[in-house]
């Protein structure tokens, strides 16, 4: 009887040991991962960027969501294949290695600005393969859902899209 308990919590023990060092999935590699497959390949011919933004210094009488952005008239930048093809190689750049879990999370969503690249099937149907979210309060972005720390990569990205003024309106605080 003593040798059957001692061998249930040897059993116990180490089934215990093996299954906390069972790593969780990263939520970046997860959140990124049709991204990479797309961008590590060769550019899709049927792919594009849309940008939208408020500039942080518009006032707003409450919080903007995401889809009031979108849907919202304020500026929108939409980026096709022939122009993405001089920067594709940035878009390389950003990997879920670059990015960092956000340490302090947003209360709400402030939207400022949200980009979105998407590829088609040459049929007019379109998957979004990457949708980047900048909220206003901490200044953390949200990449494909998933909250992370400022990074200017993630800005980098979309600079060579939009001209000085629409820049310097975005950046202004």
């Amino acid at each position: 009887m003593k040798k059957t308990i001692a061998i249930l919590c040897l059993v116990s023990l180490l089934s215990i040991l093996v299954f906390s060092g069972c790593a969780e999935a990263d939520p970046l590699e997860e959140a990124l991962e049709k991204y990479t497959s797309v961008v590590e390949g060769e550019m899709p011919e049927d792919i594009r960027l849309t940008i939208y933004f408020i500039p942080f210094s518009n006032l707003t009488r409450a919080p903007v969501s995401k889809e009031s952005l979108i849907e919202s008239p304020n500026r929108k930048i939409t980026v096709r294949a022939e122009e993405l093809a001089a920067h594709w190689e940035q878009f390389r750049e950003l990997k879920p290695s670059a990015l960092q879990l956000a340490a302090e999370k947003e209360q709400y969503i402030d939207a400022r600005l949200c980009y979105i690249l998407e590829v088609g099937d040459g049929a007019g149907n379109y998957e979004i393969i990457l949708d980047v979210l900048k909220s206003y309060i901490h200044g953390n972005a949200f990449v494909n859902g998933v909250e992370v720390e400022h990074t200017e990569l993630l800005f980098d990205l979309i600079r060579p899209f939009m001209t000085e003024k629409d820049w310097d309106k975005w950046m202004m605080n």
